[in-house]
């Protein structure tokens, strides 16, 4: 079952890892350095508050900058067309640009 549908933008795990470089200033293995990815990106989203976390089924799927969350009653693999979608609001805005300029 799935209990949240989730709103924002996926982000490859290179795309992640590059983000996380350029905060850092130094070279991450996107497998070893899987926490400092997470926690440096966190870090820098929340303070509008997104939040930020892994996604997907495997650690290989990637990660979501997360604008909007909401209860909803799901399961996996359902067709993408039976969920309902957001409207983007001011917290896309601010990650768009975020993302945008780093």
């Amino acid at each position: 079952p799935r209990y949240k549908r989730l709103g924002g933008f996926l982000m490859k795990v290179a795309t992640a890892t590059a983000w996380a470089e350029r905060l850092t200033g130094r070279d991450l293995n996107p497998v070893d350095n899987r926490p400092t990815i997470y926690t440096t990106i966190l870090e820098r989203v929340r303070q509008y508050r997104v939040n930020f976390r892994p996604v997907g089924e495997t650690m290989d799927d990637g990660y979501m900058v997360i604008t909007q969350s909401a209860r909803f009653k799901g399961y996996k693999d359902m067709d993408s067309s039976l969920i309902p979608p957001f409207k983007e609001g001011e917290r896309e805005a601010i990650a768009r640009q975020l993302l945008a300029e780093e």
